[in-house]
């Protein structure tokens, strides 16, 4: 089975770190679901079910929060450059919290804030290309020729 690549983990870590952020406001603020509904209609007091709400989203945080830290740690493992990993990790998290905040919130995305994503945006693909650029060729210190040295990693041994 083939290892993902840096970029998928990094990327899926992301994500779930900004869907646990927020499963988190809503276990402690204002839930999604309105339970302004007639006390009768529910099998149980609306304070009841309230609660067992604030407890899903909080089981949620704290799952979404251990997938991400496992998908970051793989992608740390798979990387041949942390702060690849980092700044993956990073923009993906900005935008999705973004996201998420416009849709579930109602947070505004300004101009100044979509050019600020797309700066990150650029970074993260120039970083990308340097790093694959540098994999290939290093300069050999000792006689200052371009040497190949790509590591090659066994799949087998990244769990």
């Amino acid at each position: 089975m083939a290892v993902p690549s840096c970029s998928f983990l990094s990327a899926t870590a992301g994500l779930a770190g900004s869907l646990a952020s927020v499963s988190a406001k809503f276990a402690f603020g204002d839930l999604p679901l309105s339970l302004d509904v007639e006390p009768s209609i529910l099998p149980f007091p609306a304070p009841v079910v309230s609660v067992a709400f604030r407890g899903v989203f909080i089981l949620g945080t704290i799952l979404l929060n251990g997938i991400m830290w496992a998908f970051y740690m793989k992608a740390l493992r798979v990387s041949g450059n942390t702060l690849q990993a980092l700044a993956i990790n990073t923009a993906c998290n900005f935008v999705s919290s973004a996201v998420f905040g416009y849709l579930f919130f109602g947070d505004l995305i300004t101009g100044s804030w979509m050019f600020g994503a797309a700066l990150m945006l650029v970074g993260v693909i120039l970083m990308n290309i340097g790093d694959s650029v540098l994999s290939r060729e290093q300069p050999d210190l000792a006689g200052g020729a371009l040497t190949s040295t790509k590591v090659e990693r066994d799949p087998k041994k990244i769990s």
